[in-house]
């Protein structure tokens, strides 16, 4: 009988805590045997050794894995090694099966700059990320023809958030041969288990029976009873594996009698005295495994503590994009791309939506490695009309729908790309979501040296609005944040700068269909994770694009003087360019205003910026909050640190006080825009009176 043909509430059991034998044992060697006792003896005495130094402030970050060694070291010893690990919660234990060093998995916590990473298990931030992303890795490696699973180890919170619920819901519709081992412990009571009265206990989260809604396989397994967690995560791999053609190949896994409170040497004890009992081991075996055990945990402290403080980490070299004879650094496209050649056979007059739409289906078309997730919950009806007429050119395996939300479908899809996929992710949604989405790709905090996944993230026009500032403030800055330890364009950057620029994603804002086809172009094939905002309302806003352009360039920005002055410098981006220049062209009798369009907001051409303020002394920042939210403070921050002598009047900020989106009005002619015209005609008025006072400030 299969184990997935128990009883639902029947946990598979093959040991009892006394270590008789309850249930039916697979055929493993004793040598087999003894080695995973060896496992589970190291990894509780490893435990142990990492929570005492924690307690004494020599390790920098550690969660205690007492109570869940069983569940990792058996439930890894179960893959191959082309096979993924993922993880909510620690799982040092999981990386030492593998034969992880145990040097550097110490050594990288001592050390928080250290380059050391596990490298069998990806522990993610933030943590209820981690099943989304397995899910998305495992339907990478089937779609790249891998036979590759991935499996993640889920702990109680993520249970709850939610996030796991809708990583089941995508491995079933994606069909990803994926295997979670859920632990479904509360971290806040995991130290104390009885702190809480039984009255006022949350009861327990039962992933199997949530999992079972969306058609998978579940079981449950004594997490305690390491035979039976090695049976059982063999049986759910080799199902995963096997590409069962009248059920999802994901299988969910619930480990129950987990008590981060019991012993962490209760599991080897459990299967100890099995073994003693057949003869397998006896008393002076299992001493001479202990010393050994203890001689390599503290073999491995000591030169762990003696590299850490003997010598600094050595960030490894990052990937960066070819240089051509002139120095000038071209993005990784494909010939058709580095020639100019798009979508469009000729010259034609196109929307920015359209130019965008055109690149997508041409990137799609040129290779298998370009896939496109979609929401269908966040999604508009254009955008679901788009995904559809996309799947129908090009194939539902490469144009994916998925009933999630867009913050889910972003941790798919960074998934994915760790498989050698190229996501595309169409955004959508309340701001909120879009910020959530963007932080997913660029976490705040990420291990040294660790490379950001290549995602490219097209936010529509009608899923942010100039008054929803505040909603993604923090996301748009935290893009940009890799820009702020960017050296001087006079200095030389150091290596480090160099490797923390270059690390950095890159935000457009195209302003014009040809740019939007060009930068939409580039990022589609840059090595760093992009971000792209379609020009908001302009759907009848055409511009020409040619067949013949030359690629955009992203290292030290891109941003392009679109009119010259010597009165005023005006930055602006995105869907604020057209107002701008409206604005410009009104007071031309009067002002002569220099436009920058910046087009990349992350990174910013520095170059650029200080030149031309340098050669006006006065400057004025046009900042949609809906394209760039903070864009003002870092631009009048770089002018005064490196342009601070040729100021003449303090930087003016125009941003729009209306709440609706950006719209193309009426040209103004030969009239000033009146006050009841659109959102946009408003912006032209705050524009002007904008530059009127940075050109009549006087000190």
């Amino acid at each position: 009988m299969s184990v997935f043909d128990r009883f639902p509430d029947d946990p598979v059991r093959i040991l009892d805590a006394d270590g008789s034998v309850v249930g039916d044992t697979a055929d493993r060697s004793p040598d087999a045997l003894v080695e995973l006792v060896r496992s589970l003896r190291l990894a509780a005495h490893a435990d142990r050794r990492a929570s005492s130094l924690h307690e004494q402030g020599r390790l920098h970050s550690y969660r205690p894995v007492a109570g869940f060694t069983a569940t990792q070291v058996a439930s890894a010893a179960a893959l191959d090694p082309p096979d993924t690990h993922w993880a909510s919660r620690q799982t040092h234990a999981a990386a030492l099966v593998h034969q992880e060093s145990l040097i550097e998995t110490l050594r990288s916590r001592l050390d928080p700059a250290s380059s050391a990473n596990d490298t069998h298990v990806e522990s993610v931030a933030p943590p209820r990320t981690a099943a989304a992303r397995a899910t998305g890795a495992a339907w990478g490696d089937a779609h790249q023809g891998d036979d590759a699973i991935a499996l993640c180890y889920v702990d109680g919170d993520a249970i709850r958030s939610g996030s796991f619920q809708e990583a089941c819901e995508l491995a079933s519709a994606l069909d990803a041969p994926v295997v979670f081992v859920c632990v479904p412990t509360d971290r806040r009571h995991a130290a104390r288990p009885h702190a809480a009265p039984t009255a006022h206990r949350t009861p327990p989260s039962r992933p199997a029976r949530q999992a079972a809604a969306f058609g998978l396989e579940t079981i449950r397994v004594d997490g305690s009873d390491p035979l039976a967690v090695s049976a059982v995560t063999t049986a759910a791999v080799e199902h995963a594996r096997g590409q069962p053609a009248d059920r999802p190949r994901a299988v969910v896994i619930e480990a129950v009698g987990c008590r981060a409170a019991d012993s962490a040497a209760a599991p080897s004890s459990r299967l100890e005295q099995h073994l003693r009992s057949v003869g397998v081991l006896d008393a002076a075996d299992i001493d001479a495994i202990e010393a050994d055990t203890r001689a390599r945990v503290a073999e491995a402290v000591d030169d762990a503590v003696t590299r850490v403080a003997s010598s600094p980490a050595e960030t490894p070299p990052i990937d960066r994009p070819t240089t051509d004879s002139t120095g000038a650094t071209a993005a990784a496209t494909p010939a058709a791309a580095t020639t100019g050649e798009t979508s469009v056979g000729h010259a034609r007059s196109l929307t920015p939506r359209q130019a965008i739409h055109a690149e997508l289906r041409t990137a799609l078309h040129a290779t298998d490695d370009h896939v496109l997730f979609g929401s269908t919950v966040d999604a508009s009806d254009r955008t679901r009309r788009e995904i559809d007429a996309l799947a129908s050119a090009v194939g539902r395996d490469r144009v994916l729908s998925l009933p999630v939300g867009t913050a889910t479908l972003v941790d798919c899809a960074v998934g994915a790309a760790t498989a050698g996929v190229r996501p595309i992710v169409a955004a959508g949604g309340p701001p909120a979501t879009v910020a959530a989405a963007v932080d997913r790709v660029t976490p705040a905090r990420r291990s040294a040296g660790a490379a950001l996944p290549p995602v490219t993230i097209r936010v529509p026009s009608h899923s942010v609005r100039p008054g929803d500032a505040p909603a993604v403030r923090s996301s748009l800055v935290q893009v940009g944040s890799a820009q702020a330890n960017e050296a001087a364009a006079d200095e030389p950057a150091d290596a480090d700068t160099a490797a923390t620029r270059d690390a950095g994603p890159v935000v457009v804002a195209p302003s014009t269909a040809a740019d939007a086809a060009d930068l939409f172009a580039a990022a589609l094939y840059d090595p760093r994770p992009a971000v792209v905002f379609d020009p908001p309302a302009a759907d009848h806003a055409r511009t020409v694009v040619p067949r013949d352009r030359d690629p955009v360039v992203f290292e030290g920005g891109a941003a392009r003087v679109v009119r010259r002055g010597d009165d005023v410098t005006v930055f602006t981006a995105g869907a604020a360019t057209s107002p701008t220049l409206r604005a410009a062209e009104w007071l031309a009798s009067k002002t002569d205003c220099t436009v920058v369009d910046l087009r990349t907001l992350a990174p910013l051409d520095r170059e650029t910026i200080r030149e031309t303020f340098r050669r006006t002394g006065r400057a004025v920042v046009v900042q949609p909050a809906s394209l760039a939210a903070g864009l003002a403070s870092e631009i009048t921050a770089l002018l005064q640190a490196e342009s601070l002598l040729y100021q003449e009047a303090p930087v003016v900020d125009v941003t729009p006080i209306t709440a609706e989106p950006l719209s193309d009005g009426p040209s103004s002619g030969d009239e000033p825009p009146s006050a009841d015209e659109s959102a946009r005609t408003q912006l032209v008025r705050d524009i002007e009176r904008g530059i009127k006072e940075a050109v009549e400030f006087s000190p």
